[in-house]
C-alpha cells in the first residue's frame, strides 16, 4: 500500500470511530497526541456548512468550540485572523506528515472558516443567552478578550472587583460587597448588567403598557422590584423623605409594615408616585400622588441599587460612608483630614492679611472634589463624633 493510500485509510477509520461529542467539552485542554489531533480536526472538518449546528446557539457550546478552532487553528478565540499565543495544533499534522502540505491548507481553511463564524455568534449572541450558567458567562467575558491566560485575567478581575467594592457597592449589594470573593462580586455585576440590558431591551416598554391598563381600572399591584436593596424600616415617612431629598438620584420603593394597607409608592427626590407597575419613571410621571405621614403606620422601603449611592452631602445609611460635596468619607479618611489641617499653620509677616489652610481632595474613581475650609472642616469632625458606625477602610478591604 502506497503511502498516499495508507493516510486516506487512516483518515477514514478515524472518521468511522469518532465519538466526539463537539461543544460539550473543550477537547484541546487534554494532551493531545498527532492522531488525536488528526481525528479532532477531522470531527471538526466534517460538520456541515459553518458548523452553528456544533452549539445549537447555547453560550456555553459555543465558548467550548471556540477554544477548540483556535486552539486548533493557531489564533484567538476572539479574532481567527490574530495570531495566538501558541502554534496551531494542526502544524504537528504537517510535521508529523498526516497530511500532505495541500490537505494541510484544505484543512485549515475550513477550520477557519467555522471558527469565523463561530466568533460572530458569540460576539453578536443575545444578552440573555450570556446568562447560561454563571461559569459559562465568566468564561465568555474572559475568553471574548482572546486570552487563554487565566493569570492575566484574574489580575485584571480582581482590580475590577476592588473598584466595585470601593466605589459602587450599591450596584452588587453592600453586604454582598463585603463578604463576596472577586469572582463572585464580578458575576454579581455581570448578572445586573445583563438583567438591566434584558429589561431595556425586552421589558421597559411592555411594563409600561401594564401600567397603563392597570391605571385605565384603577387596578394597583404590588411589586417587588428586584434591582432594590433589602427593605429597610423607617422611624416614619419624614425621615425616608429627608433622605430621599438627600439622596436626589435615587428611586425609592414605600410601603408598610403591618397591614396598614396604604399601598406602595415609588418616592424620588422627596416626590411620590402610585407604584402601579415595574417601571418607576413611568410612574413617577403619570401617577404622582401626596402621602402623609400617620402615626399608625410603620413604614419600610428600598433604594433601587442602579444608582451609586452618593448624596451631595450626608451619612449613607446603607454603606457607611459620610459624603461631602460627593466625595466619601470613612473614619481614617477624617482622621487624616483634621491631622492635616492642624498641623498646617500658614503664616505672614504682614499684619494686613490673614492666611487659613485649605485642603483638596480628589475623588479620581468617581471624579469628585472637594475642598476643605475651616467650615467643611467642622462638618466632618461633627460626622465624625454623630455616627459611631461610620464606615471604615477595613469594611472594604
Amino acid at each position: 500500500m502506497k503511502l498516499p493510500e495508507l493516510k486516506n485509510e487512516i483518515v477514514s477509520i478515524l472518521r468511522e470511530r469518532s465519538t466526539y461529542k463537539l461543544g460539550t467539552q473543550e477537547y484541546t485542554k487534554k494532551n493531545l497526541t498527532p492522531t488525536d489531533i488528526l481525528d479532532l480536526a477531522m470531527a471538526y472538518s466534517q460538520v456541515q456548512g459553518k458548523g452553528t449546528t456544533m452549539y445549537g446557539r447555547k453560550m456555553d457550546k459555543m465558548i467550548a468550540v471556540a477554544n477548540d478552532l483556535a486552539k486548533l487553528n493557531g489564533t484567538t478565540q476572539q479574532d481567527a485572523k490574530k495570531r495566538g499565543n501558541k502554534p496551531a495544533l494542526i502544524l504537528t499534522l504537517l510535521k508529523n506528515k498526516l497530511v500532505t502540505k495541500d490537505e494541510y491548507i484544505t484543512l485549515y481553511k475550513d477550520l477557519l472558516l467555522k471558527q469565523t463564524s463561530v466568533v460572530k455568534n458569540l460576539k453578536n449572541a443575545d444578552p440573555a443567552s450570556r446568562m447560561v450558567g454563571g461559569a459559562a458567562a465568566r468564561a465568555a467575558h474572559r475568553d471574548m478578550k482572546g486570552s487563554f491566560d487565566e493569570s492575566a485575567v484574574n489580575e485584571v478581575d480582581t482590580k475590577k472587583a476592588d473598584q466595585i467594592r470601593k466605589a459602587m457597592p450599591g450596584y452588587v449589594g453592600p453586604k454582598f460587597a463585603k463578604k463576596a470573593s472577586d469572582e463572585d462580586i464580578l458575576a454579581m455585576a455581570d448578572l445586573k448588567d445583563e438583567k438591566a440590558k434584558i429589561y431595556n431591551r425586552y421589558l421597559k416598554d411592555i411594563m409600561a403598557k401594564i401600567s397603563k391598563l392597570q391605571k385605565k381600572y384603577r387596578i394597583e399591584e404590588s411589586v417587588v422590584n428586584e434591582r432594590y436593596s433589602d427593605f429597610i424600616k423607617a422611624k416614619n415617612l419624614t425621615d425616608i423623605v429627608a433622605l430621599s431629598k438627600k439622596k436626589k438620584n435615587a428611586t425609592f420603593y414605600v410601603t408598610d409594615d403591618n397591614n396598614s394597607r396604604i399601598g406602595t409608592f415609588y418616592l424620588k427626590n422627596g416626590k411620590f408616585a402610585k407604584a402601579t407597575g415595574g417601571n418607576a419613571n413611568y410612574d413617577l410621571q403619570n401617577s404622582k400622588t401626596k402621602l402623609k405621614d400617620r402615626s399608625d403606620v410603620i413604614y419600610k422601603y428600598k433604594i433601587d441599587e442602579s444608582v451609586v449611592n452618593e448624596m451631595a452631602m450626608g451619612f449613607d445609611t446603607m454603606t457607611g460612608l459620610f459624603y461631602l460635596k460627593g466625595v466619601p468619607f470613612t473614619k481614617e479618611r477624617i482622621k487624616e483630614v483634621v491631622l492635616f489641617m492642624k498641623s498646617s499653620k500658614p503664616k505672614t509677616s504682614s499684619n494686613q492679611f490673614e492666611m487659613t489652610s485649605a485642603l483638596i481632595i480628589k475623588d479620581k474613581v468617581n471624579k469628585g472634589e472637594v475642598t476643605i475650609d475651616s467650615k467643611n472642616l467642622k462638618t466632618l469632625i461633627e460626622a465624625f463624633k454623630r455616627y459611631k458606625n461610620l464606615a471604615s477602610d477595613k469594611d472594604f478591604n
